[in-house]
């Protein structure tokens, strides 16, 4: 059966002895010691009265722990929800009343957040997951433990809810997106194959558990391999652990990656074991993959593809395989790659028509890996799910070899004087001048255009250009239509966990339609 719980099983039952979990103190845990863990874990929830469907919260950074406590939630039916610990309390209140977890699973670093008077009447259902409020709390991970009898496997359905997201919030409110045991499995299946992962694979965790990018982790599960977890990545923690716990395949944001290459530290480092390193989350620009890849020897750089409701991976491009097949110079290679096996991908107008190849509509999808609803969301769901194929909200085309190329979010589209300007073109302009080190474009309201090009920038170093010089620059670049008519710097743009700038945040703060 296509379920998480069977794939845990089955690496008991045929892995029991390889290790699925490398910890930074130097620990090797087994498969047949973690599933034992699991287990007893999963009877500890049984006891606090949780049944197959309810739901429990996580807020806490990434670490084993929480990894055994999700893969309890497989072994006896129930849901997690892996909560961002970013958000704001009021954000982290809406989604608690939106899902009702039956518990709490807070975390050091978590502490804080919930300890305000937005949360408060969630304390009575909170657990100490880290063992670090000393006894605050009623229960913790621990304490729960040590009494627990093994729970029985719930043989959940394939179609059955496996784990609960939520949209990361870039468009405002997030919705909950249950992911199913199907969802999630084929999606690990679709990768697996796409990357050739086996069990002799060992991934590094660096996207946080809250976000669908940490499933990518679902094929090193299913073919046997090892996990690792980074609870606050830093640059220098990331290629430490690269090279000290001989990765073979990782994921991590853009931003990070930019970081990495920027303070030069995967020069002069062993990195002959990783092959397969990932970067995806938010656009990643073609010289960022080129730098990454000339350090790894033995490894090749891949540009993935998805959203939370699609579990989370549609395309891929592995920069190796495309070089090799198409050429070095080719325009693929600035592509988010084709499609996994069993994903179908269209490219519609704006009244549901194909529209030729090459050129640019909505990016709809649908296979195994994909979400069929928003949680408590009839009207959304409506409008994103129509006749088996979901509608991403992304614009983007795709070329007579199959590539996709995406060239922004319909909703950050701007129509300006009758005319559409693509927000991601007109960044990627603005990050080329040598004074700006990033860039976001949004679109304002204006009584004779309807809308004007609105750029916010942060300055490469200390002093902010002159700001007709980066006009100017963009001016010989790009079409006059497209030019922002506005510009401001600032210190940093506000992003999501993997480096999305939150373009919802910049509309409030400038007052965009």
């Amino acid at each position: 059966m296509l379920t998480l719980v069977s794939a845990l099983i089955r690496a008991r039952q045929h892995f029991a002895h390889r290790p699925a979990f490398f910890t930074d103190d130097g620990r090797q845990i087994h498969w047949a010691t973690h599933c034992d863990e699991v287990s007893r874990l999963a009877g500890a929830l049984v006891a606090l009265g949780l049944k197959p469907g309810d739901r429990f919260a996580i807020l806490a950074a990434n670490s084993l722990r929480q990894a055994t406590l999700i893969h309890a939630g497989f072994w006896m039916g129930a849901v997690a929800t892996p909560i961002n610990t970013r958000l704001a309390p009021t954000e982290i209140a809406q989604i608690l009343d939106d899902s009702q977890p039956a518990c709490i699973w807070v975390g050091a670093t978590a502490l804080p957040i919930f300890d305000t008077p937005e949360l408060n009447a969630w304390s009575d259902r909170a657990i100490d997951l880290e063992d670090s409020t000393g006894g605050a709390m009623t229960n913790s991970y621990s304490a729960l433990l040590a009494p627990a009898e093994p729970a029985d496997v719930f043989e959940a359905g394939e179609d059955s809810p496996a784990i609960l997201l939520y949209t990361g919030g870039t468009t405002g409110r997030g919705k909950g997106v249950a992911l199913s045991h199907r969802n999630v499995v084929s999606n690990g299946l679709q990768v697996g194959l796409a990357l050739s992962v086996t069990g002799m694979d060992r991934m590094l965790h660096v996207a946080p558990m809250f976000h669908s990018a940490d499933l990518l982790g679902t094929a090193v599960t299913l073919a046997g391999g090892s996990h690792a977890y980074l609870a606050t990545p830093t640059p220098e923690s990331f290629v430490d652990a690269l090279e000290s716990m001989k990765i073979t395949y990782t994921m991590v944001p853009p931003t990070i990656l930019q970081q990495v290459l920027a303070h030069g530290l995967l020069s002069q480092r062993d990195l002959t074991a990783l092959r397969i390193f990932i970067s995806g989350g938010a656009h990643v620009p073609l010289e960022l993959l080129q730098k990454a890849q000339s350090f790894l020897s033995n490894g090749s750089m891949v540009h993935g593809f998805g959203l939370t409701e699609t579990s989370p991976i549609l395309t891929m491009m592995h920069y190796t395989q495309v070089c090799e097949s198409q050429g070095p110079d080719s325009s693929a290679l600035s592509s988010v790659g084709r499609p996994l096996a069993g994903v179908d991908t269209r490219i519609l107008d704006s009244t549901d028509r194909d529209v030729p190849i090459g050129e640019t509509g909505e990016l709809v999808v649908r296979g195994p890996n994909v979400a069929t609803e928003y949680l408590d969301c009839p009207e959304i769901s409506e409008s994103a799910f129509k006749n088996g194929w979901f509608y991403t909200g992304d614009i983007g085309s795709i070329d007579s070899d199959g590539f996709l190329s995406i060239v922004d979010r319909k909703k950050d589209m701007i129509i300006t004087g009758g005319e559409n300007v693509y927000s991601a073109e007109v960044e990627a302009v603005l990050r080329q001048h040598p004074e700006v080190s990033d860039a976001a474009v949004i679109g304002v309201p204006d009584d004779t255009y309807g809308e004007a090009v609105f750029a916010v920038l942060v300055a490469a170093g200390q002093a902010a250009p002159d700001i007709q010089s980066v006009i100017d620059f963009a001016r010989q670049r790009i079409g006059g239509y497209k030019i922002p008519r506005q510009l401001e710097f600032v210190d940093e743009l506000p992003k999501s966990a993997l480096g999305k700038v939150l373009k919802a945040e910049l509309r409030a703060r400038y007052g965009a339609a």
